[in-house]
C-alpha cells in the first residue's frame, strides 16, 4: 500500500524568538538596521499577571525560578516578526553559535548587503570577516551573497541577498520568502 502524503495544516513561520539583554537597545539595534516597527508590548499587566504565576521551567523548559521581565514583538516589512525577551535568571549563558545544538541564527532579506552589514557595526553589531560569500549550488546566481554577523549582544543574523532567481526556484516552483512580494505583483 503506497501512503499518501498528508497536509494537516498550512504552516508558516509566524516569528523568531530571541532572548535580548535590554528590550528598549534592542529595538532600536533592529530599528537602526532594518527598519523594524515595534507592533506591541506584550507584558501587559493582565499578561505579566499570567505569565508570572506560570512555572516558566516547566512551560518553556528554562532554569528554576527564572522569569520574563520584558516582552515585545516587532515586525520586518517582508517577514516574520521578531519576539524579543527579557529574563531575570542566575547563570544566564552566552549566545549559540552554528556549532551548537539547535536553532542558532535568522536570516533576514535585504536588497544591498554591503549597506545592511555597514548598518549592523554602526548599531553597535559585527560583520563577521568571512563574509559576504557567494550563493552556491540550489541558491547560486549572479550577486546572491549571505553574510554571517553578530548583533550587539552576540546573537547571529545572516544577511542574505539574491538578485537573481536561484535554481531552486525554478527546478522546484518555490518563490524565494525575500521574493515573494514582487513575485506576484
Amino acid at each position: 500500500m503506497t501512503q499518501q502524503k498528508v497536509r494537516p495544516t498550512r504552516a508558516g513561520i509566524d516569528h523568531i524568538g530571541m532572548t535580548v539583554p535590554d528590550i528598549p537597545a534592542a529595538i532600536e539595534f533592529f530599528e537602526k538596521v532594518f527598519g523594524v516597527e515595534t507592533t506591541f508590548d506584550i507584558m501587559t499587566p493582565e499578561a505579566k499577571a499570567i505569565i508570572d504565576a506560570e512555572d516558566l521551567s516547566v512551560a518553556l523548559g528554562v532554569p528554576e525560578g527564572a522569569k520574563i521581565t520584558a516582552l515585545v514583538k516587532i515586525a520586518l516589512d517582508g517577514g516574520p516578526m521578531i519576539e524579543l525577551f527579557e529574563w531575570k535568571v542566575d547563570d544566564q549563558r552566552e549566545p549559540v553559535v552554528a556549532s551548537d545544538l539547535g536553532f542558532h541564527h535568522a536570516a533576514i532579506y535585504v536588497d544591498d548587503i554591503y549597506a545592511a552589514a555597514e548598518r549592523i557595526e554602526a548599531a553597535g553589531g559585527k560583520a563577521l570577516p568571512g563574509g559576504p560569500v557567494e550563493m552556491f549550488g540550489y541558491e547560486a546566481g549572479a550577486g546572491n551573497k549571505a553574510w554571517y554577523t553578530q548583533t550587539p549582544w552576540g546573537s547571529t543574523i545572516e544577511l542574505i541577498c539574491y538578485p537573481t532567481v536561484m535554481p531552486y526556484e525554478t527546478e522546484f516552483g518555490r518563490v524565494a520568502p525575500g521574493r515573494r512580494e514582487s513575485a506576484t505583483e
